[in-house]
């Protein structure tokens, strides 16, 4: 027959919470010595950062007053005086009165001056007007059509193909013989012995390439 349990009712509860008092006990001790040099380094870190503004603070107490107080208060006071004597304009002086009397100032006119415009003096001299060599000839008149050339409109008319090369290799540099626009026209003008004295190239009646003779070949005029 199995002897009864005479300990009083509870305690197998009381020495099981005993235990993991204990245990638990334990389990904070080990924690805390294990972390115990970390916490030491933490805490030193907190202490420098400290520290460190501190002394920033300081750093920029003395930086903000670099001098002793009277004499700030000296620049404080010559500083505002200084940009006022900088800033200060002296009242513009009265002008002066204009001399009085009249001043006699011998004046050197050109004779032409005198001459030109019928004797009247003062006058300007008209701009003479350059005169231009009139060619007697005929005019030989052709329109150009889409697709046309130069070359074409030269055998139209029989003329000299030497004349030709001489005209392209002064055309300027918008080649307006080589590269001949529909709708304009072009007037050819040659002496009696089919010599050729002048080429036009005209849009709307106004000409607006002209090439006149010079010697054995042609010059673009303006």
């Amino acid at each position: 027959m199995p002897t009864p349990d005479r300990r009083p009712r509870g305690h197998n509860r009381r020495a099981q919470q005993r235990r993991q008092d204990e245990s638990q006990g334990s389990l904070l001790h080990r924690i805390n010595a294990a972390t115990l040099s970390l916490r030491q380094r933490f805490g030193q870190g907190m202490s420098n950062l400290g520290q460190r503004r501190q002394d920033a603070k300081a750093g920029k107490f003395k930086l903000s007053s670099p001098l002793p107080r009277k004499n700030t208060i000296g620049l404080l006071i010559l500083i505002p005086l200084w940009l006022l004597v900088l800033a200060w304009e002296p009242a513009p002086s009265a002008p002066k009165a204009a001399p009085s009397g009249s001043l006699e100032v011998p004046l050197a006119v050109p004779a032409q001056a005198l001459t030109v415009g019928n004797g009247a003096a003062g006058s300007a001299p008209a701009a003479a007007k350059p005169v231009e060599e009139k060619v007697n000839g005929t005019w030989l008149q052709h329109d150009v059509q889409a697709g046309e050339t130069l070359y074409s409109i030269w055998r139209k008319f029989e003329l000299p193909g030497a004349e030709l090369s001489r005209l392209i290799a002064i055309e300027g540099p918008d080649r307006p013989l080589t590269r001949l626009q529909s709708g304009r026209s072009i007037f050819i003008l040659v002496d009696d012995t089919r010599r050729i004295q002048r080429v036009e190239i005209r849009s709307y009646g106004q000409a607006v390439y002209r090439y006149d003779r010079q010697s054995e070949g042609f010059a673009l005029k303006e």
